[in-house]
């Protein structure tokens, strides 16, 4: 939540919690009467409203405790480093099948602009599409010190693999900065970047699949995928 609505839920509770206290003090003061502090206060509500005496304290207690509650956090989050971050639609962004070892992974491309009002540059170390993981492998080293830094192209790596050959996958991308903030961008459309399957075969009598090391034709190629794979192993 931000310090913003924080402050829009906390206002109301501060009101009720002043116009508690002002109410019998403005009212004394009308009368010519002696409140006598706190305990007259009590007395005065203890009176006015047909509720028990420990009731009526525990509620102002509690939002008291609301009202603190909410302005902490909305301070905790105002505390986040501010990143503006614009996806560039060209080069177009794209993804395709990478692997790990054995594991197959969806590889993403995008270039973005970054850029930061903060005293100290931040530094971008990890990434996700919303609906994946981060693979573990792959770590960000995107250094933002200002207002007009170049832009970036930017490379992660998720699972699970959320694209079909030809189609496209659409989502947010999540960044993570060195103390572990979370920065989103906007909707990207990632387009499939399929490579030529004579990548894989040209003067070669058989070509063998990386993840599970059988022969495979053509026909069986994975067509999204950096590497020679079958269609089936790639999941």
């Amino acid at each position: 939540m931000s310090l913003r609505n924080s402050i829009k839920f906390a206002i109301p509770i501060t009101v009720t919690i002043v116009g508690w206290f002002l109410a019998p003090i403005i009212t004394a003061k009308l009368d010519g009467t002696q409140l006598n502090g706190l305990p007259g206060i009590l007395h005065y509500w203890n009176h006015k409203v047909d509720t028990p005496l420990w009731a009526a304290v525990l509620f102002i207690l509690v939002l008291m405790m609301l009202g603190a509650t909410f302005i902490t956090l909305g301070l905790r989050k105002s505390s986040k480093p501010h990143l503006a971050i614009v996806v560039l639609p060209t080069p177009q962004p794209t993804w395709s099948i990478g692997a790990h070892g054995k594991t197959p992974f969806m590889s993403l491309h995008f270039h973005a602009r970054f850029s930061t009002t903060e005293e100290h540059p931040i530094e971008i170390v990890n990434g996700y599409l919303r609906g994946t993981v981060a693979a573990a492998f792959l770590s960000l080293n995107i250094v933002i010190a200002g207002r007009h830094d170049p832009s970036t192209h930017v490379h992660l790596a998720v699972r699970p693999i959320l694209a079909e050959p030809g189609g496209t996958v659409t989502g947010k991308i999540v960044l993570i900065d060195q103390y572990g903030n979370k920065h989103l961008t906007e909707k990207i459309t990632f387009a499939d970047r399929p490579l030529p399957p004579e990548v894989f075969g040209v003067g070669r009598p058989t070509v063998n699949c990386f993840i599970c090391g059988e022969v495979i034709s053509m026909e069986d190629l994975h067509p999204s995928a950096s590497f020679a794979a079958h269609k089936r192993c790639v999941k």
